[in-house]
């Protein structure tokens, strides 16, 4: 691994002797003063909670997105599965010459309509935490968003 500590320092070092002139903090004030860009902004106490809020809403849909991509590709792949699975054997252990065949035509659908009722909270949750983002969303940021050029 690589030591970066004397090009740290070097730019420490730099970075004072640049803004130890006033005339350069002031040159970089009038940089920053004529910046549109609503991004840069003060970081006050409820403008990071309100940003806290949004972004554990996001980590709440990325969540259940994921939890409704991975059940819905586990129930696809157990129910083609079990459709391939025509017959099988159950021995009763009690009466080691007793065998029961039994086929499994509606274990497929069983295990569809089970996975359904996951799928469904979980798109309900997710339309929930959608809809609730808009209202969480910073009020700056919506601002932005509208200002911003698409590009071409």
């Amino acid at each position: 691994m690589e030591d970066y500590s004397a090009a740290a320092a070097s730019t420490c070092q730099w970075l004072q002797k640049a803004l130890s002139s006033s005339r350069n903090i002031k040159m970089l004030g009038s940089i920053l003063k004529d910046d549109d860009d609503l991004r840069i902004r003060e970081m006050t106490k409820a403008s990071q909670e309100e940003l806290e809020d949004y972004f554990e809403n996001e980590g709440d849909s990325y969540r259940y997105q994921r939890m409704l991509d991975v059940s819905n590709s586990y129930l696809n792949s157990v129910v083609r599965a079990s459709a391939q699975a025509e017959v099988c054997q159950i021995q009763d252990f009690n009466d080691a010459e007793k065998h029961v065949a039994m086929t499994t035509p509606n274990i497929p659908q069983m295990l569809a309509k089970a996975g359904a009722g996951l799928r469904e909270e979980l798109q309900s949750n997710l339309a929930r935490n959608k809809s609730e983002r808009e209202r969480l969303k910073p009020k700056w940021w919506t601002e932005w968003e509208s200002m911003r050029v698409p590009f071409s």
